[in-house]
């Protein structure tokens, strides 16, 4: 890719961007996933911890889950560039004057930094929750995945007691239940 210098800023904030860009939606997702999955499979997860088995070896199938289903995006992008979408970047240069080859060869390379940092991402995040909502002792944090008490969980009191959902749809609460998992972490 010979950059001359190497870090020039009009090169590497737009690369950056994508980078980030593309691990952020990756991580969410992956985060999203693992605390869905250990939700539902609570019971099987409680099981195995009682049964002696160590916080990776209860989590380990549900985080293995998470990553794949979080890369798809990563993964089918990948698969399709150059055959069936041509994405901006690679047009723009085309249409900027650059060669073919070099558009075409700038971004496969771009393509692998997104996969890569993705791939990264999921796995990082992805762990850090799970070990989040499993402590040391190891027991299940349940709490740290409810949404009772959570910013953003509008609505009004039903006659029995309950919460209705208010403007939030279940796909926000999901990702600020992942935010509110990596946050009790740092505490």
């Amino acid at each position: 890719m010979n950059f001359d210098p190497p870090l020039t800023a009009s090169k590497f904030i737009p690369t950056m961007g994508m980078v980030y860009g593309n691990t952020m939606v990756g991580a969410a997702l992956g985060m999203e996933s693992v605390l869905s999955l250990v939700d539902a499979r609570r019971d099987t997860v409680e099981a195995m911890l009682c049964f002696g088995a160590s916080r990776w070896e209860a989590l380990r199938p549900i985080v293995v889950e998470a990553a794949r289903t979080a890369m798809i995006p990563s993964i089918t992008a990948v698969s399709i560039t150059g055959l069936i979408s041509i994405p901006g970047m690679m047009s723009g240069q085309i249409l900027g004057g650059a060669d073919v080859m070099d558009a075409a060869r700038y971004q496969q390379v771009i393509m692998f930094m997104i996969a890569a940092s993705v791939a990264l991402g999921v796995v990082s995040a992805s762990v850090t929750v799970a070990f989040a909502v499993v402590d040391s002792k190891p027991m299940l944090r349940t709490e740290k995945i409810s949404t009772k008490g959570m910013v953003g969980f509008s609505g009004s009191k039903s006659q029995n007691g309950t919460r209705t959902p208010g403007l939030r749809s279940e796909r926000s609460m999901v990702r600020m239940k992942s935010w509110r998992a990596v946050a009790n972490t740092v505490e």
